[in-house]
């Protein structure tokens, strides 16, 4: 039965939520999943910052370098 039929037949919106089953999120949990976005985002956002010494390093070990013939 299509659900357009249901609103038009007397509680029928009560019927479809009913059936169809009602979500309730609460507001501690939107804020909660709110700030775990956040964070998210941020840690793929933010840039690494590393030290001269450890710089240093990733530079001379690169495996990318053209070889040197």
């Amino acid at each position: 039965m299509d659900p357009k039929y249901l609103i038009d037949i007397p509680e029928g919106q009560q019927l479809l939520q009913k059936l169809q089953g009602s979500l309730s999120v609460g507001e501690e949990a939107i804020s909660t999943a709110a700030e775990a976005v956040k964070t998210a985002m941020h840690n793929l956002l933010i840039k690494k910052q590393y030290s001269t010494e450890r710089r240093e390093h990733r530079k001379c070990c690169r495996n990318d370098k053209k070889i040197k013939k």
